[in-house]
């Protein structure tokens, strides 16, 4: 069973997500700029990202600050929804843009106003996204809880704050994940 703590962290990650994803979404479905492919690119490829390798980012930033638990916890889970939340609101806002952008452009009204009534057309893909994150958030959780058989308050108080051991197979996992991630994504494209 999914404990108050774990709903906390889950609750955390997810907005903190739904934030950074929203604040990623709005140039990136709203605007034309150079580069803008790019970024669209990274975002997509973030998504892929291998847990393993967030949580070694999180730790390697995290460690020296030595910040409780629960914070590293949720930053994570963050990091992970994140581009989640950035990919379908994207896509939900380049959608309203192409609906309803010109007819709000002929308007006359200023970019912050006619933003808002796009993202007030799109609002219920918005919220699938806000969800979609929280999913995400409280998924990493679940494994978590699903192969260790304990809450994830216990999981924190029994982990050993970055042992050379376990940070070796981390970094040893987190090189191996990036590599067949890349050999897919080369497969992929290689099919497109």
């Amino acid at each position: 069973m999914v404990d108050s703590i774990t709903l906390i962290v889950a609750g955390l990650g997810g907005g903190l997500a739904t934030v950074l994803g929203f604040l990623l979404a709005i140039p990136l479905g709203l605007a034309r700029f150079p580069g803008r492919g790019l970024l669209l690119s990274a975002v997509e490829a973030w998504r892929g990202m291998p847990s393993v390798v967030i949580g070694l980012l999180v730790l390697g930033v995290a460690a020296p600050a030595r910040p409780p638990g629960l914070l590293v916890l949720a930053a994570a889970q963050a990091m992970l929804a994140t581009p989640l939340v950035a990919a379908l609101a994207a896509r939900a806002l380049a959608r309203s843009r192409g609906a309803y952008g010109q007819a709000l452009y002929l308007t006359g009204i200023g970019v912050v106003h006619r933003g808002w009534l796009l993202a007030g057309a799109c609002r219920t893909a918005l919220a699938r996204a806000c969800v979609a994150g929280f999913a995400r958030a409280l998924g990493t959780a679940g494994a978590v809880l699903v192969l260790g058989g304990r809450t994830l308050a216990a999981q924190i108080a029994v982990a050993p704050p970055g042992d050379r051991a376990t940070l070796a197979l981390g970094l040893a996992l987190a090189g191996a994940s990036l590599v067949l991630s890349g050999l897919v994504m080369l497969l992929a494209e290689g099919e497109a």
